[in-house]
């Protein structure tokens, strides 16, 4: 039992009701928000659905899974919750980078291609690995695999670098099984969890478990600093979307230049271009997005990693 997690079943408890409450608002939230307005641009995903069918999606694969354990279940789960296998490892990682290679750190988004196993998504990222990325994001959503903690934990079983899992995390059991898994870090999309943000920061740090939430404008951005939020995410699984040329790529890059000193950001990109931008503007880490890479032979995909890290590392100081 993890005591210094949860150290009183009041705690516990009231964590439980507060996500049950989350949840009842998350199946609503196609209706609220899908093609809706966060301030000044409009949220989108990577993958086939909208934003707000797939929160509500979900939110009801939450509340079965729950329904399935039993609230003694879930609360014995969360308990036992262990902390991350290298603590806060994507931090170390993106600081060390800086120091060591003189450049900002590259991780590669990576999904299942067809019908592809556990063990081949894992090859592939050993593969990255070897060509010089300094980690990977793994999509564990439905949307994208049909095994997602599998895949994950195969991956993780598999590399040394931090691997960050991307998902839509909305409760603490996706927290304690991606610690489980062995990665390194999640992605929490703040205009999702709203209110519940600053707990599930917390709940982050009290694992060991790095976070990156993912804002998408300036209110957004300044809600995360005023939850002490120590990565911030951009452009990773939602983004801006708007018809202007251009402007979701300079909203990007101008969100990542108002991002506190004292905080990190990953900012994802989809050309060598726009990584140069961004860390320019001063990005500590760049996601490459998968779309940058498909259709490429294994040694076009090396060499364009090899150039990006490049690009990455000319004239950062």
């Amino acid at each position: 039992m993890n005591n210094k997690l949860y150290s009183s079943v009041a705690i516990q408890r009231q964590l439980l009701a507060s996500s049950a409450k989350n949840l009842a608002s998350y199946l609503k939230y196609s209706s609220r928000h899908s093609g809706s307005r966060h301030g000044k641009c409009l949220l989108t995903r990577c993958g086939p659905n909208e934003l707000g069918p797939t929160i509500k999606r979900k939110a009801q694969e939450i509340r079965s899974r729950i329904e399935s354990l039993g609230e003694e279940g879930v609360e014995f789960q969360l308990r036992a919750a262990q902390p991350a296998r290298i603590p806060h490892h994507l931090l170390a990682t993106i600081s060390d980078v800086a120091i060591q290679k003189n450049r900002i750190a590259l991780f590669v988004e990576v999904t299942r291609e067809g019908f592809e196993s556990s063990e081949a998504v894992a090859t592939r990222c050993s593969r990255l690995v070897q060509w010089g990325c300094d980690g990977v994001a793994v999509w564990t959503d439905i949307a994208f695999t049909p095994e997602g903690c599998a895949d994950l934990q195969r991956v993780c079983d598999e590399v040394e670098v931090p691997v960050l899992r991307l998902d839509y995390a909305i409760h603490p059991l996706q927290l304690t099984e991606t610690t489980q898994a062995g990665a390194a870090g999640i992605n929490l999309i703040n205009a999702v969890l709203s209110d519940a943000a600053p707990r599930m920061l917390a709940l982050c740090d009290n694992l060991k478990l790095d976070y990156a939430l993912e804002v998408v404008n300036e209110e957004e951005l300044q809600a995360g600093i005023n939850h002490g939020c120590k990565v911030f995410g951009i452009n990773l699984s939602v983004g801006l979307s708007l018809a202007i040329p251009g402007f979701k790529h300079d909203m990007a890059c101008r969100l990542t230049q108002q991002i506190p000193f004292s905080a990190l950001s990953v900012v994802g990109v989809s050309t060598l271009e726009e990584a140069v931008d961004v860390k320019e503007a001063g990005a500590t880490a760049v996601l490459l997005k998968k779309e940058a890479l498909a259709g490429k032979s294994d040694q076009e995909q090396r060499d364009f990693i090899t150039e990006l890290l490049q690009r990455l590392s000319d004239t950062m100081f």
